[in-house]
């Protein structure tokens, strides 16, 4: 995970910590993107899901899943990447 976060520009490399298992440093990769996110629940196969929300119509514009609640933030964060055009540096 936390490569593909690197790649992505949503995690800092040298860092030694992996968002994906972190729930506090997870939340720091969805800031990194500057529109709001929410948690979206279980979904029906019993991952934990999280939204990422288009900041101008309130729909919502990516979501993650994965068994636990920081894969999910961390997927969503990268599904929406491709869609935000560039996080915000921290």
């Amino acid at each position: 995970m936390k490569e593909r976060l690197i790649a992505a520009g949503l995690w800092e490399n040298g860092q030694n910590i992996d968002p994906g298992y972190s729930i506090i440093h997870a939340w720091k990769v969805l800031s990194r993107l500057g529109v709001p996110y929410r948690y979206g629940g279980r979904s029906q196969d019993g991952l934990y899901e999280y939204l990422i929300i288009d900041p101008e119509t309130g729909s919502t514009m990516a979501s993650g899943k994965g068994p636990s609640l920081p894969t999910a933030m961390c997927e969503a964060a990268l599904a929406a990447r491709k869609l935000v055009s560039r996080p915000t540096a921290h």
